[in-house]
């Protein structure tokens, strides 16, 4: 499971300060980005989609209602990415409160705004050292004035021009020395980086023709009310790890003994193609037992997060659990229903996820797998020989 291509260390900056003024009747007194769909906060579904990506560090840039953001997110981790929670304590706009971190910024930063979705494949940002900017078609958001115009030349760079049909996406990979050169401290991303570099000719961009929606308006808020659930409503594939994933050497906790099953990376790119969720459920009670240190198993999780991206794959999240009755660690020492056959991994899932679960379905290799799919309404299947094969068979 060697990674062959180079990796770039990547920071996610999330921009969550706006006040929604244009939405506020609607925001009942919450902070805008925490506005649920279907009693999901729109951050939850952004960091579901960036946390799939193997990010060194998240952070989310608060200013009004910040404290409920704080609250709900700092020191989090989502898919082993840690999450810093920054409350602006005046309005920096959205450059100076990026500015007001550069110090905590050791690596390329992606910033994206926390009020927009695109669905989009950030892989190759791990890849590239050049600054990036995502596009996407202005046709449905002709109010929006804020770097419209735009066109990608035949080598890629951004330029402005009258007719030009794309607009920013509010997603941009930026150099940290980029970041650094600002005298002033309340300045506009868009205006005083982003133009500039445009005007420069030293960012790319990317045409994303994928699903775009932002709520920042009150017409385009009230159609994300019916359309975000049901884009986002998929059905799910859950997979055992270990003896599903990778061969079962028991105790698994080393790169080098992470040894992918037949038809594995086939069988997610499958998987993905068909538009179905992935998610990995393990039981991991080595760590409980002090047979290997939490760090063991989270260092091999985000080592498989860098590999996975190298193949342009990614597992939308994983969950796993400690806890054991005969741990030697007195606070993994407990009867959990997250540890499997108990199906808390599952239900934490389906919470905190769109899943459509009549067309889901669960692979594992023992009866414990088969007891917590029943316990959750899933069909089940035990693992074959080849991934790959039993995924075309199956979806």
């Amino acid at each position: 499971m060697k990674i062959k291509k180079k990796f770039q260390k990547t920071d996610l900056v999330i921009l969550a300060g706006g006040y929604g003024s244009r939405i506020k009747k609607y925001l009942k007194n919450k902070p805008k980005p925490l506005l649920k769909f279907q009693n999901k906060p729109f951050l939850d579904l952004i960091l579901n989609h960036y946390s799939k990506f193997p990010f060194e560090k998240i952070f989310i840039l608060a200013g009004y209602k910040g404290k409920e953001i704080f609250k709900r997110y700092n020191n989090k981790f989502k898919n082993f990415v840690k999450i810093k929670v920054i409350i602006e304590k005046k309005p920096l706009g959205t450059g100076g409160s990026v500015k007001s971190i550069s110090n905590q910024l050791k690596n390329n930063t992606l910033i994206v705004n926390g009020d927009s979705f695109l669905d989009v494949n950030l892989n190759e940002v791990f890849f590239k050292k050049k600054n990036l900017m995502y596009l996407t078609s202005n046709d449905s958001y002709k109010s929006n004035n804020q770097l419209s115009n735009l066109k990608i030349n035949n080598k890629g760079l951004v330029i402005f021009e009258k007719k030009g049909k794309l607009m920013n996406a509010g997603i941009y990979l930026i150099s940290k020395n980029n970041l650094k050169i600002f005298s002033k401290n309340i300045f506009s991303l868009e205006k005083e980086i982003i133009e500039k570099l445009i005007n420069k000719k030293e960012i790319f961009g990317l045409n994303i023709k994928n699903f775009f929606i932002d709520i920042g308006t009150k017409e385009n808020l009230l159609k994300s009310f019916k359309i975000i659930p049901k884009y986002f409503t998929k059905p799910a594939v859950f997979l055992d790890r270990d003896g599903v994933i990778n061969y079962d050497y028991h105790y698994v906790n080393k790169v080098k003994n992470f040894k992918l099953r037949p038809g594995v990376i086939e069988g997610i790119k499958k998987i993905i193609k068909k538009n179905y969720h992935i998610f990995i459920l393990t039981n991991q009670a080595g760590v409980a037992k002090k047979i290997f240190k939490e760090k063991n198993f989270y260092n091999l999780q985000i080592h498989f997060k860098k590999f996975l991206s190298s193949q342009n794959l990614m597992i939308d999240e994983v969950q796993y659990c400690f806890f054991h009755p005969k741990a030697k660690i007195l606070k993994y020492k407990k009867n959990s229903y997250f540890r499997k056959p108990g199906n808390g991994m599952v239900k934490k899932l389906l919470k905190n996820w769109f899943v459509y679960k009549k067309k889901s379905l669960f692979i594992g290799d023992s009866i414990v797998d088969q007891k917590c799919a029943k316990k959750s309404g899933i069909k089940f299947y035990f693992a074959e020989k080849n991934f790959d094969k039993q995924i075309n068979k199956l979806i």
